[in-house]
């Protein structure tokens, strides 16, 4: 468990707090060890985590009743719930206790062969709730989302896997099916890159447009305020001739994120500019993740450039996120499922990078 913390927080350097004044504040956050203050409590619901004094006994206890559970042949859907319900109530580490949570739960599905455990946006509402009635002694709920979250992972790979050939068939037909089964794949794959760039392009487009709205409400707050004070819009579809800008950007933001951004499957992009006595720009870069071809992703990122006197850019400042994540969409997606996700998210990220414009105007 505390491999798995160290491993799932290795990109956070830091979590929230609130100090004895009520203060919010940003402690270094350790890694791969047990808590050393107590956390936070949950007075809606009345619940309180274990105290950091009682964590090693907790935890004991907590993986001898797992074995005995075992034992006796608790089915993994139940024992899955029950450990990663048990585990946070325990809330061993100062943060990061959730993802660990989801990752125990993971490898009791696995030690079943059964399905790894995905809670995707969508599912939040729903696994929060059924968090809130564990905390009340009702396993149920949470028992009966992951029952429906491996239907919906067995669904899926069923409706993506191959057809078996059977063995009876003669030595020329196997190598025409296969033959005929390449082909087919070879289309599949063709008309789902087609389906999630459609996407792509539709979700690019909304975010330009939107853009242009936001930089007609910026330039007309701040004209007033300076000579050449003033927003824009700027963007680039796919297969653009300027659809390849901004690769420093979106690769540093990668990076620090902490996965690979394949720009040779997709890229697209929409800039919002404001120009004052710095220059601001709040980037959403779509592009592929890793070497799939069936899930894009769009990154906002928000950062400053001083202008030289030349006109010429100088080096690009720090560049902030403005999401925990990229938004992350994918073929098998509804696309107006998709829109609406993203409509919510572009709103939110377009209100962080304003809000770090806004601290950083200078007079």
């Amino acid at each position: 468990m505390k491999e798995l913390h160290t491993v799932l927080t290795a990109h956070q350097g830091t979590y929230e707090a609130i100090d004895t004044l009520g203060k919010r504040v940003t402690p270094l956050l350790p890694h791969g060890e047990w808590k050393q203050l107590p956390n936070s409590l949950d007075a809606k619901e009345g619940i309180q985590f274990c105290p950091p004094v009682h964590v090693d006994s907790e935890m004991e206890r907590l993986l001898k009743l797992h074995v005995e559970h075992e034992a006796a042949g608790i089915p993994p859907n139940v024992e899955a719930a029950w450990l990663h319900h048990r585990f946070t109530l325990i809330h061993p580490f100062t943060d990061g206790n959730g993802r660990v949570a989801r990752c125990l739960a993971t490898l009791v599905f696995l030690k079943a062969n059964w399905f790894p455990l995905v809670i995707t946006r969508n599912d939040r509402e729903p696994y929060i709730v059924a968090l809130h009635q564990a905390d009340r002694g009702n396993l149920k709920p949470l028992v009966e989302l992951f029952d429906n979250l491996q239907s919906k992972a067995i669904r899926q790979a069923f409706s993506l896997s191959e057809e078996t050939i059977q063995e009876t068939v003669a030595m020329q037909g196997i190598l025409k099916a296969a033959k005929d089964k390449f082909q087919k794949l070879r289309e599949e794959q063709d008309a789902l890159k087609k389906q999630v760039l459609k996407i792509a392009d539709a979700l690019q487009a909304e975010a330009f447009q939107r853009l242009k709205e936001v930089a007609l409400e910026v330039s007309a707050t701040i004209k007033s305020e300076g000579h050449d004070f003033r927003a824009r819009a700027t963007g680039a579809a796919y297969e653009d001739p300027k659809d390849d800008y901004h690769n420093f950007q979106i690769i540093q933001y990668a990076k620090a994120s902490n996965y690979f951004a394949n720009r040779s499957i997709y890229r697209a992009w929409a800039e919002l500019i404001i120009y004052t006595k710095i220059r601001t720009e709040i980037l959403f870069a779509f592009h592929g993740i890793g070497k799939s071809t069936g899930v894009l992703v769009c990154s906002a990122m928000v950062y400053n450039r001083q202008m030289n006197k030349d006109g010429t850019d100088s080096v690009i400042g720090t560049i902030e996120p403005l999401s925990d994540g990229p938004f992350s969409f994918t073929y098998a997606e509804n696309p107006s499922d998709v829109a609406i996700r993203f409509r919510r998210w572009l709103e939110h990220s377009l209100v962080q990078g304003l809000t770090y414009w806004q601290k950083n105007i200078s007079v």
